[in-house]
């Protein structure tokens, strides 16, 4: 739509005045267009400098885009006239557009805020600022918004470009988000407590444990050598029952002295522990099966190891969790059954992956924690012996070098012990392919590296 100019010299007849009064009523109609956004175009100054102002024809779809952004916005003049108000601004202050266009931009905020506006208003063209600042709703409520301010120069004219985005929502996040880590934190504080608590219970634990073994080792030592004595001299000079008595206190000692060892292994698994090292374990395995060489040939075994990585680990320890995971599978086996076990490592995605399989009786799977406890037994004494301790140290050792350690069922028969032991750098010689080849216990009375 094009407005007739308007001229400057004053009116001499009827028909000027009809000319301007007309002009008038264009120019009411042009502004009342500019406020509803329904103006495609206006044509200002005088005849000899007209200027053309588009406000949605080429730019048509930029208003678009101004108008459905999520953000509010609006254009202000020099002097701090709303002359555009976007939908999304008008709403988050609860006004109509045609309310605020032509409106000091000051009804956007309280007293509290006008010279933070005023400062930010401020800025030149081709520069912006920023500033958290409380928007007025109709009602007199306000919410915090994040406003930026730019200074735009069209055809010299200088106009701001405000962009408001509201930060209620993101304020509300973020005290979530606050009070989420508070209670994350208070939740950590509160498991680095318990856990140093632990720490110093086992820690006491294992020193008790430690303490204790010795202190009951010297007075078993004494009852054990007097009754040693007792049966070499007096066996047989009394009576059946009495003969009987003394192989109960013998194989009472003997008991005793096996749980304190046992106890001393397992308090030794954090008192005495050394600094993991690369170890290979094709050695342990050989000090291993030559240390079980007696149980091994009474039993008449048959041990295949398969050839086996250098991890980093603790060589002591790692020699009792395959002592006493091998020396488990040959002595639960069924009556008249030849134990046989496997003994293997696989790659896996964080290291190497260790089981020892065996053709025993078996572990039901509702018990298959509670072996790893202490003094935890399936069996008597009678049917099986043992301590309950050796699982709780296999346990312990794994759990030390970052480990967990689980039971299956062996395809076949039996059960499969498997750990895992994370990865180290690699060590020339460490390829399973040129490493040396499995040991196998062929014969009862000795086993051999091939």
């Amino acid at each position: 739509m094009k407005l007739p100019s308007v001229g400057l010299l004053a009116p001499e007849s009827t028909t000027e005045l009809t000319r301007l009064r007309a002009q008038l009523e264009d120019l009411r109609a042009a502004f009342s267009a500019i406020r509803n956004g329904g103006v495609d175009g206006i044509m200002g100054g005088d005849p000899n400098d007209q200027k053309l102002y588009t406000l949605t024809s080429a730019d048509r779809p930029y208003r678009v885009i101004v108008e459905d952004m999520g953000e509010g916005a609006a254009t202000v003049s020099e002097r701090g006239v709303l002359l555009y108000v976007n939908r999304r601004l008008a709403s988050l202050i609860e006004r109509e557009p045609r309310d605020l266009v032509g409106s000091d931009v000051a009804a956007l905020v309280g007293d509290n805020d006008r010279a933070a506006l005023d400062e930010q208003l401020s800025v030149t063209a081709g520069h912006t600022r920023r500033a958290e600042l409380s928007l007025l709703r109709r009602d007199g409520s306000r919410f915090l918004a994040m406003t930026s301010a730019t200074g735009l120069d069209i055809d010299g004219v200088l106009v701001r470009c405000l962009v408001v985005s509201d930060l209620t929502e993101r304020r509300r996040v973020e005290q979530q988000i606050a009070d989420a880590n508070a209670r994350i934190a208070a939740h950590a504080a509160e498991l680095e407590r318990a856990n140093t608590e632990l720490a110093r219970s086992n820690e006491d634990l294992a020193q008790f444990a430690y303490a204790a073994s010795h202190d009951l080792a010297e007075p078993l030592r004494s009852i054990s050598g007097f009754a040693d004595l007792f049966r070499l001299r007096y066996r047989g000079q009394l009576d059946a029952d009495a003969d009987d008595y003394i192989d109960f206190i013998t194989s009472g000692a003997v008991r005793m002295q096996q749980l304190i060892n046992d106890l001393l292994s397992y308090s030794r698994v954090s008192t005495r522990a050394q600094p993991l090292e690369p170890v290979d374990l094709e050695e342990v395995m050989t000090d291993v099966l030559a240390d079980l060489n007696t149980r091994l040939a009474e039993t008449r075994a048959i041990v295949r190891v398969d050839p086996l990585p250098v991890v980093n680990a603790d060589r002591t320890q790692f020699t009792k969790v395959f002592a006493n995971l091998i020396r488990n599978a040959v002595t639960f086996v069924a009556p008249g059954t030849t134990p046989a076990v496997h003994v293997f490592a696989e790659r896996d995605d964080m290291g190497w992956r260790f089981t020892v399989a065996d053709n025993g009786i078996g572990i039901p799977t509702a018990h298959r924690q509670r072996v790893f406890g202490m003094f935890k037994r399936l069996h008597s004494r009678d049917a099986y012996p043992g301590t309950g301790v050796g699982l709780a140290i296999v346990q312990k050792v794994v759990q030390r070098h970052s480990s967990e350690i689980w039971i299956q069922d062996n395809p076949g028969g039996g059960s499969r012990f498997t750990f895992t032991i994370p990865d180290t750098p690699s060590t020339p010689g460490d390829d399973p392919d040129t490493r040396p080849q499995a040991a196998t216990m062929h014969d009862p009375d000795r086993w051999t590296l091939r």
